[in-house]
């Protein structure tokens, strides 16, 4: 049997964008076929092969606890303090987790979450990439600088890279020079219980 090991971090109890193509990817294939083994690196640990995953969680929404112009004064401190924590635990929690995992492939969910496959030399490498935004445009924090300037070693790396759009690759291609042959694009899926195709009505005019 295949065994498959996602690394999805804090996006396995998401409900970002994300999360949701985290939580949907890893049901439908675990639906689509009962014999392959699913491994999780997240924020909950090492989830075993045979778990399902867990519905993403909604964060409630808290009311702010100072004025506006004070949460825009502490805004840059706070985005240094959020990447430092991501950079941190990509760089010691993560790659602790996943140090003692063995799977026929590791899949990332997204760059940052392939660093600790790169630093632990786990391989086959798949990493999806939903777009290199923070490398077109100037990161504005220290420590996003740090995050992101794993991005181009993550890409060159992943044995491949699954692009969820043509735009992504182009960029992946044109920015980070990552050999086409090695980017497969695939577009996000649809919630069918939630999408369907409107049926079509009948336009035929009647005749006597």
């Amino acid at each position: 049997d295949m065994k498959i090991c996602y690394i999805a971090g804090y996006y396995y109890s998401s409900n970002d964008g994300i999360g949701r193509y985290t939580h949907n990817l890893i049901s439908e294939l675990q639906q689509l076929d009962r014999s392959i083994q699913v491994q999780v690196i997240s924020d909950g640990g090492v989830t075993a092969p045979s778990t399902a995953p867990p519905k993403p969680v909604t964060k409630p929404t808290r009311a702010p606890l100072f004025p506006p112009f004070i949460h825009k004064m502490l805004k840059p401190a706070a985005m240094e303090y959020h990447y430092f924590s991501r950079f941190r635990k990509t760089q010691t929690v993560w790659a602790s987790q996943l140090r003692n995992v063995t799977a026929d492939v590791f899949h990332a969910v997204s760059p940052s979450e392939a660093v600790p496959a790169v630093l632990e030399g786990k391989r086959p490498l798949v990493t999806t990439f939903h777009d290199i935004i923070p490398l077109l445009n100037k990161p504005r924090y220290m420590f996003e600088r740090v995050y992101f300037q794993y991005y181009s070693k993550v890409a060159k790396r992943s044995d491949m890279i699954i692009a969820d759009s043509n735009q992504t690759k182009k960029d992946l291609i044109s920015v980070l020079s990552i050999p086409k042959e090695k980017i497969v694009v695939v577009y996000p899926g649809i919630d069918t219980k939630k999408f369907s195709p409107v049926p079509k009505k009948n336009n035929a005019v009647k005749t006597d």
